[in-house]
């Protein structure tokens, strides 16, 4: 197994679980795999408004992912596990994040990975599905490598955890940032930061945060190989109803507490096998309603038979008692309206002075501050912005890694056709190093619109005024930019 990250914020977590399952830890950005790779675990987030796993399209972390694989056979992966929120909840009638992924990575070479992220069962009402995993040894009932599962039960919940981390984020940024002595300019952010959290944080204090845990697990990896937490390019391999699969988790749990508690080995052998028959039953018959899981369970047994049957008492009656809980706390109907998340106070833009001339172009500006009652009504239509902007900077990434692999890769030969026509139309990479420069440049920007701290170079900002690249950027002015990247972020530092 070997434990991946993409994201820096997620390094600590990936290295601790790393350490304490006594497993490599790799950055998906590091060198290629020397050795073949059978199981894979990347931690990271997601944003399901976004269409986003760490950061990047199904399509670039699939790549990321097949460049670690560059030296060795794809076909030997067979198990990745996506410790990540959301990657299974479909939007609309849009393909879930993780069949995209399982596309991606089938059409780049990994013909039999099989990937595992906690997935919603049938039935259940949620807008958002997420996690929380245990890297560190903390208690006897908090070890390393257990997952924590829970739903969102609207989308307001959802939202407000994802800014949260967002922000979390943020302030993690400024705080490990060299040199460690933040300017006065960041420690303003960081108090705006601050105050920004506290806001959020209590908003989760309130009646309308609806969050509510389905699914505990001591090892991650063995529940989320369950075929119910399984999927190929084709989709989910099976779909269970929430009773069925909370019985099976009821009943390996009561297993496992069989197996530690009870001294008589007669006794304790002929209840786990009952207790291995019936899950068997249930993964087999996976869309069961309560009612007939416990009709199934009790078998041809009669009152006085049951009343009599030591598995009755001691296994089935429990399972119907913790059953009829489970389904009365999870049958929640989602709220008709919902509340907007709190207003944040806008980050203050960075001085002027602040900004270094050489090589900034239209980088060298102030934000013209928004007033308060504007800012509400903006947030939509800067989020559609930044949404739009990222996805036009993903599609130039993607063709023009495509064109300049396409024309001028194969055996390092330039074709002089492309290399005129490429010319003549204004293509980015008929100069290499140029196209090189624009494909980074390009690449930060989507970056900083993704919340990441970015520094570009001279001839980055440059280049993001010139060419196919300047005519995207140029669409969208200063204050726009900074805006959508919370001021920060396009600025050198």
């Amino acid at each position: 197994m070997t434990i991946l990250f993409v994201q820096d914020k997620y390094s600590a977590g990936a290295h601790n679980l790393g350490i304490s399952l006594n497993e490599e830890c790799h950055s998906i950005q590091g060198n290629a795999f020397t050795h073949d790779v059978s199981s894979i675990t990347l931690l990271d987030d997601s944003n399901l408004d976004e269409g986003t796993l760490g950061g990047k399209s199904p399509k670039e972390l699939a790549k990321d992912i097949a460049a670690l694989f560059s030296s060795t056979d794809k076909t030997k992966l067979i198990d990745f596990f996506l410790l990540t929120n959301n990657a299974s909840v479909r939007k609309a009638q849009e393909t879930t994040l993780v069949q995209q992924l399982a596309v991606e990575l089938q059409a780049l070479g990994f013909s039999n990975v099989k990937i595992h992220t906690p997935a919603l069962p049938k039935g259940i009402n949620a807008r958002g599905i997420g996690l929380e995993l245990t890297t560190e040894f903390h208690s006897e009932t908090e070890k390393p490598g257990q997952i924590c599962v829970y739903i969102y039960e609207n989308d307001f919940s959802r939202k407000l955890d994802e800014a949260i981390n967002h922000l979390q984020s943020r302030l993690s940024d400024i705080e490990t940032k060299e040199p460690s002595t933040p300017s006065s300019y960041e420690e303003e952010v960081k108090r705006v930061l601050e105050r920004n959290m506290a806001r959020l944080q209590e908003a989760r204090r309130s009646s309308h945060y609806k969050r509510t845990e389905i699914f505990k697990a001591p090892e991650y990896h063995k529940f989320l190989s369950q075929p119910s937490h399984t999927f190929t390019a084709s989709g989910a391999e099976i779909i269970f109803s929430l009773e069925v699969l909370f019985a099976i988790e009821f009943l390996t749990n009561l297993a496992g507490s069989i197996t530690h508690n009870m001294t008589d080995t007669h006794k304790m052998d002929k209840q786990l096998r009952y207790i291995g028959n019936d899950i068997v039953f249930l993964e087999k018959n996976p869309m069961l309603g309560k009612e007939e899981i416990i009709t199934k369970l009790k078998g041809d047994r009669n009152a006085w038979e049951l009343s009599h049957s030591h598995y009755f008492n001691e296994v089935i009656k429990p399972l119907d008692t913790a059953l009829s809980a489970f389904i009365e706390v999870n049958n929640h109907r989602l709220q008709e309206i919902e509340p907007s998340l709190p207003d944040l106070e806008p980050i203050p833009p960075r001085p002027q002075s602040a900004v270094t001339p050489a090589g900034v172009g239209f980088f060298a500006g102030r934000v013209t501050e928004k007033k308060p009652e504007e800012e509400q009504a903006e947030l939509e239509q800067r989020a559609a912005k930044r949404i739009e902007l990222i996805n036009r900077l993903t599609q130039y990434i993607n063709d023009r890694e495509s064109e300049w692999q396409y024309h001028y890769n194969f055996l390092w030969v330039v074709s002089i056709i492309y290399l005129v026509q490429d010319f003549l139309l204004g293509t980015d990479y008929y100069n290499s190093k140029k196209g090189e420069t624009k494909l980074n440049a390009a690449k930060k920007l989507k970056d900083a619109l993704n919340g990441e701290i970015v520094q570009y170079t001279n001839s980055e900002a440059d280049a993001l005024e010139d060419g196919r690249l300047g005519g995207i950027v140029k669409q969208y002015n200063l204050e726009t930019l900074l805006l959508l990247t919370n001021s920060t972020a396009l600025l050198n530092s």
